[in-house]
């Protein structure tokens, strides 16, 4: 059994989710950068905290194992918690790995040939099969030309 974490994340961010994976459940591996960002802002649910699942259009969901926390580990508690701090965290990662993806993506398409920003945006959302639903070709543009990477490129 595993226990389920859910994080609401922007339009864009799940969009992106469930098409580089395959679906909006993600287990994280063990030994995963992320997994480990994950497990260290979990807590343990307050008394009085009753879980209410998130609307599956606005969250991604992640499969966490089954551990238990204590010495001799016949204590029933699970951190399957996150704090407003810990949500805002894991989605603002999750937001900052898929710009970086965006922006690498965007130096390779332009040091590779004679593409146009136009183009190797088109190009991204064709490679990483994401429609134009959530995510915007002006929301692109506009996060490309206030990235450092482009500041770098017009310095070489």
């Amino acid at each position: 059994m595993r226990i389920p974490v859910e994080v609401k994340v922007s339009p864009i961010v799940r969009e992106w989710t469930v098409c580089y994976y395959g679906s909006h459940v993600i287990v994280p591996r063990y030994e995963s950068h992320f997994g480990w960002l994950l497990k260290m802002v979990l807590e343990l649910p307050p008394v009085d905290y009753k879980f209410r699942k998130l609307p599956e259009q606005e969250c991604i969901t992640f499969l966490l194992p089954n551990g238990k926390i204590g010495e001799n580990r016949n204590f029933n508690v699970y951190r399957n918690f996150l704090s407003p701090m810990g949500h805002h965290f894991i989605s603002r990662t999750l937001y900052f790995n898929f710009k970086s993806i965006f922006h690498n993506f965007m130096v390779g398409a332009i040091q590779s040939g004679a593409k146009t920003q136009k183009e190797a945006i088109e190009d991204f959302c064709i490679v990483y099969n994401l429609p134009l639903k959530h995510i915007s070709y002006d929301m692109l543009r506009r996060s490309w030309d206030r990235s450092e990477e482009k500041k770098f490129l017009r310095i070489t």
